[in-house]
């Protein structure tokens, strides 16, 4: 299992791809406003963020020119 909580983080890939697995199902029915499940939602969704951005980061586009 992985972080139960935002103060945490995900440690390795496997608790990110856990992370993952367990937050697909809310994209697909969004949960009610002020649930446990929302929390849930919040939380993995924040977890998955800031792994991605330490170990994914985004490689800003080269600009183009067109003549």
């Amino acid at each position: 299992m992985f972080a139960s909580d935002t103060s945490q983080e995900l440690q390795n890939e496997n608790e990110y791809r856990a992370a993952l697995a367990e937050i697909r199902p809310y994209f697909e029915g969004e949960p009610d406003e002020g649930s446990d499940e929302a929390t849930r939602f919040r939380m993995l969704f924040i977890l998955i963020e800031n792994y991605e951005a330490e170990h994914y980061p985004a490689v800003p586009a080269k600009a183009t020119t067109t003549r």
